[in-house]
Formats: structure tokens, sequence, C-alpha cells
């Protein structure tokens, strides 16, 4: 993939910015454990702590690398700057929207990992048609990294944060069913991810 210097540089900075941007966002959340302040604890998936932060990580930094340096190893499946510049498109559409419905959850958030029940169903906003838009957009981010990298190696790292996210959902849906009568009818009404699909 030839691609431009100044090009190389200006994907550089917006990939480094969303690296930063969500690290910085998730960790301000995620401090003290504030999200389970007065809360009851919920199933979680304790295993995806670490590994969700070392896929997140691998995907960013392998992504950045494949802008400088593309050896044969990095198994790519394409070498085509606009599809490259489509998938950081993905991830920045997928850090904006996750920082929204982040901020629509509000003190309802905990992570998947470490979940506690939430104090009530956010059914606004970016709830109002898909009941897991933070899981979404977090695939945004997952799959536009793989798009923009053309590596097979950050496909596969996204496929595996792909598997624990659908565990997370049924877990999540099976639970809240459970704490909340109104959530059935919120189920009716909603997607889980993908409207009209899923």
């Amino acid at each position: 993939m030839q691609v431009h210097l100044s090009l190389k540089l200006l994907l550089s900075a917006l990939l480094v910015y969303c690296l930063i941007s969500m690290a910085v966002g998730y960790t301000s959340l995620r401090k003290g454990q504030a999200y389970a302040e007065g809360k009851e604890k919920a199933p979680d998936l304790k295993v995806f702590k670490t590994l969700s932060k070392c896929l997140f990580l691998f995907s960013m930094c392998f992504t950045l690398m494949t802008f400088w340096y593309r050896p044969q190893w990095i198994f790519a499946w394409h070498q085509n700057v606009s599809i490259c510049i489509s998938g950081l498109a993905l991830v920045l559409l997928g850090k904006y929207k996750l920082a929204h419905s982040l901020r629509q959850l509000g003190q309802n958030y905990s992570p998947l990992f470490d979940a506690y029940f939430p104090q009530e169903i956010i059914s606004s906003g970016e709830y109002k048609r898909i009941r897991h838009p933070i899981y979404l957009y977090n695939l945004f981010v997952s799959f536009g990294l793989t798009i923009c990298s053309g590596s097979l190696w950050v496909l596969a790292s996204a496929t595996i944060g792909f598997c624990f996210v659908l565990r997370s959902i049924f877990l999540e849906e099976s639970y809240l069913k459970k704490r909340f009568a109104d959530y059935p009818e919120y189920q009716t009404k909603t997607w889980r991810l993908i409207p009209f699909i899923f």
C-alpha cells in the first residue's frame, strides 16, 4: 500500500487520538469502581477483564504499525488506501457514538467483566432502538480497525471480542428480564445490536 507521508501522519494521529481518548474515557468511568456504588452485583465475564485490554491495545497498535510497515506476516487481505480510510472512518464513528451512548447510560454503566445491576432501564436516545449500543459501537471500532489494517490478525482479535460481546448480551438479557418487569416489553420494541437484523 503506497501512502504519502502526510497521509500516514494524519491516519496515525487520528488513530492515536482514538486510542488515547477511549483509554482515558474508560479509565475515568472505571476509576475506583465508582460504577458499583449502591448497586447489587450481577453475573459477569471476569475472564474478559485483561483480555479486553490486550485485544484493544493489540488491534490499535497493530493497525498503527500497518500504516508504516507492511511485512508479509501481517496476512493482509487488502492493500487499498481508500478501504483503509473507510475503516478509520468507522473507528472514528464508533468512538464518537460510544462516548454518546455511555453518557446516555450514565450511572447505569458497569463493564461486562465487573457487572452490576443497573438502577433503571434506559430506553431513550441510542437505547430507543438498540438495547446494547455500547457493544455495537465497540464493535464498530474493532471491525473498523480490521478494515483499516487489512490484517487477518486484527480480524482474529475483533472476532474474539465479538464472541465475548455475544456471550455478555445473552447473559445480561437473562438477568435483566428477571430483575425488571418492563424489560420483556422493551425487548419487543428494540433490537439487540443491529436494527432489523439482530
